[in-house]
């Protein structure tokens, strides 16, 4: 699962920008997205977002050889705070943000950031019944709709990532409770 974030992490931060805060705003108000993932590692991500991303939910579980979960960790940002919870640790790590580059969210992207990685659209194809615009590069492709990457396949550092949305549901009514940590886990400020 670190694996996993840690090439996510290095791949985004590879073409930074000094974008604004509006850039990484969902075009929808509220949602959820459910990505089944590939590769090297494989599992779920369950992504809800409500405030137009302002409030941020991000469950990834990995799971093992017999399918089963062997990891999961949940990253909650709500406004200025964002928190990390450990399920089998049973612990949160709860930090306020002063770098706005901190609040991104990995599954947005924007024609212009999309441009300075040197990907060219080839196509429109659906995932998940939504026709999405296929963009193509050096490390692979993804399927955009939105400004949100619906699918792709990567290849970093020799490294297989793929990840495909299998659910999306927009307009929603997502309860506050899911933005928050729950009771009975132990706080680890920072």
């Amino acid at each position: 699962m670190k694996l996993f974030a840690l090439f996510a992490l290095a791949f985004i931060s590879l073409f930074q920008t000094d974008s604004k805060q509006k850039l990484q705003e969902y075009a929808f108000k509220s949602g959820m997205i459910k990505y089944k993932l590939g590769g090297r590692l494989t599992g779920t991500e369950l992504i809800h977002f409500d405030d137009y991303g302002e409030l941020f939910y991000d469950l990834k579980t990995i799971e093992g050889d017999d399918n089963e979960p062997v990891d999961k960790t949940l990253n909650i940002l709500c406004y200025d705070t964002i928190i990390t919870i450990k399920e089998i640790e049973h612990t949160a790590i709860k930090s306020i943000i002063s770098d706005l580059n901190l609040k991104n969210k990995h599954n947005i992207i924007y024609a212009g950031l999309l441009n300075e990685m040197a990907y060219a659209k080839t196509s429109d194809e659906k995932v998940s019944g939504i026709v999405c615009e296929k963009y193509s590069g050096e490390n692979g492709s993804m399927w955009v709709w939105n400004n949100i990457i619906l699918k792709s396949e990567m290849e970093i550092m020799g490294i297989e990532i793929n990840s495909e949305a299998i659910e999306i549901i927009t307009g929603i009514d997502i309860p506050r409770t899911r933005f928050q940590i729950p009771d009975n886990y132990k706080i680890i400020n920072k």
